[in-house]
């Protein structure tokens, strides 16, 4: 899981999830591996199938491993469940490999390298599982963002998925899943069998379906397969330009508020600081200027606009909305931290009224794998080609008529999820 504490991943019992990974093994009997296993559970659960399927639970034929003692320890604590245990660094794993007796194994490793912040681990750690031989059986819970994240990274485990490991099924989470246990990331199960190379299920709470996302590329998974249709459409339509905004000098710290170049920058307005600059938005659709001595920000000056924050601010908590979203004319600066798109001024409050609805909440709740409001994950939001207000308008300009109920309904689901 994303970066914790060592008693927390130890602490982890996750029974349901970890438990569908097990029960999909298709020859348990054959050796497996825990890579990385954090807690007990897996060690558990793989003994009790195994012991209902009158197959003998040994070290032979079972491996559990991690990068520190300290799981090796709580685990045997633990647990009666035999296993060769083995301490092994990340990077020696990365190094070596799986041994090719190996044939399956279920994860749910650290997704980042300690101390180093957002740099992942969890794909070094499943290519080097696969490294001397694809795994017969294998899955993982892993961060959302493996179905569309747009990085070079994902793009590359991704196309390993699909068209090397076999995947086969794909289980979203709901965000509070791991919360117990202090993990706050969008996470889903993935499962895969050697060569295989069909259409993908796709497993929720609500319903089960196939879909052929092999030739997409990228994974959506809402509760119906029209749904996916329907994103995809909505994907295909022409989307809102968001551009970022470069200054010529950074004059505030957008957090603390304090001023880095009292020459440049004013919170009050004088015949010096006379250029007006948004430094804050406000729920309500207003904002707090600031005033800079010179035009620092060249290019949004010239627009009326609509802007909205670079950071999704509720993402930390499982929103994935835009957050703000306000109009700003011409002749007002932006700081770095906004983004925005050239409107009409006499059509903004369309503009915005659409923004904030649920049918683009929705497609941002099916969509977004990260809080950046940046082009990858606003391209899902089709641009308003008509001058609608209510949910059933825009459904009908997005297309999306036939299916007010599921949508409306899969949107609540997974807020309150």
């Amino acid at each position: 899981m994303k970066t914790q504490s060592l008693s927390a991943r130890a602490d982890m019992f996750p029974v349901k999830i970890y438990g569908e990974q097990v029960a999909e093994i298709p020859n348990i009997e054959d050796k497996g591996s825990l890579s990385y296993f954090g807690s007990s559970c897996y060690l558990r659960l793989t003994k009790l199938r195994r012991d209902q399927m009158g197959i003998e639970h040994s070290k032979v034929n079972t491996l559990a491993f991690e990068n520190d003692n300290y799981f090796v320890n709580a685990s045997e604590d633990d647990t009666n469940a035999p296993a060769t245990y083995k301490v092994v660094p990340y990077e020696e794993h990365i190094e070596k490999g799986l041994d090719k007796d190996v044939k399956w194994a279920v994860r749910n490793v650290p997704f980042n390298y300690p101390g180093q912040g957002a740099t992942k681990l969890w794909p070094d750690i499943i290519k080097a599982d696969n490294k001397n031989s694809i795994l017969d059986y294998q899955s993982d819970v892993l961060p959302i963002a493996l179905m569309r994240g747009n990085d070079s990274d994902l793009k590359d485990m991704r196309h390993r998925f699909l068209h090397d490991y076999g995947l086969y099924k794909v289980r979203p989470y709901p965000f509070k899943t791991f919360l117990e246990w202090n993990a706050k990331v969008p996470t889903a199960g993935y499962f895969c069998i050697k060569d295989f190379d069909d259409d993908i299920t796709v497993k929720t709470d609500i319903s089960d379906y196939q879909y052929d996302f092999r030739s997409k590329g990228i994974i959506v998974t809402p509760d119906t397969k029209d749904e996916v249709d329907f994103i995809f459409s909505c994907l295909d339509k022409e989307s809102y330009i968001w551009n970022s905004v470069s200054l010529t000098e950074s004059v505030i710290n957008t957090k603390s508020m304090k001023i880095k170049n009292d020459k440049l920058f004013s919170f009050t307005k004088t015949s010096v600081f006379k250029h007006p600059m948004v430094i804050k938005l406000n729920k309500n659709g207003t904002y707090l200027l600031g005033y800079t001595s010179e035009i620092l920000d060249t290019e949004s000056i010239n627009y009326d606009k609509i802007v909205t924050p670079y950071q999704c601010s509720g993402y930390a908590s499982g929103r994935n909305d835009l957050g703000n979203v306000t109009f700003v004319p011409a002749g007002i600066q932006l700081m770095s931290s906004y983004r925005w798109t050239p409107i009409n001024k006499d059509e903004e409050k369309y503009h915005i009224n659409y923004l904030q609805s649920l049918p683009v909440n929705y497609l941002l709740e099916n969509w977004r794998t990260s809080q950046t409001n940046d082009a990858p994950q606003l391209k899902i939001i089709p641009k308003l080609t008509e001058q609608v207000t209510n949910v059933k308008d825009i459904l009908i300009m997005l297309g999306g008529q036939d299916l007010e109920k599921e949508i409306i309904n899969g949107y609540n689901r997974k807020i309150t999820a």
